[in-house]
């Protein structure tokens, strides 16, 4: 009997031994494993209304490429633009555009991350291209 308490007590120190480690693991490590941005692309969909036709997908894609190369051209290497495909979906009013950015080191600050960039063009392009088809 007393060899089973020994061995309870032995065991109940080691969970607390083991939860300990983890929990000063788990304060310790920083709050995300991935950084924000970690290939330098940005993605940018673009959907057009049920019924556009490829032309005019081309034409809001060529909008989001000037956007980029010009509002953002100290952070974008450049645009490659594919029309009639994206991750949401396939057909004539899909679109998707890959945005190279430069290098971490050429983009100092908090405003020219990947994040900080998206967000900029958010506002731009969604009200640059409503209403078209």
């Amino acid at each position: 009997m007393s060899r089973t308490i020994g061995a309870r007590k032995a065991a109940g120190l080691i969970y607390l031994v083991v939860i300990g480690v983890m929990a000063f693991t788990f304060w310790k490590l920083p709050t995300g494993f991935l950084p924000e941005e970690d290939i330098g692309v940005l993605f940018t969909i673009v959907q057009g209304p049920s019924g556009a036709t490829l032309p005019a997908t081309d034409k809001a894609l060529d909008s989001v490429r000037d956007y980029f190369l010009t509002k953002e051209k100290d952070n974008v290497v450049g645009v490659f633009t594919v029309g009639g495909f994206s991750f949401s979906g396939q057909g004539q009013n899909a679109g998707i555009a890959f945005v190279n950015l430069k290098p971490w080191d050429n983009r100092k600050g908090k405003a020219n991350t990947a994040q900080g960039i998206a967000q900029r063009g958010t506002g731009p392009l969604i009200g640059s291209n409503r209403g078209r088809s």
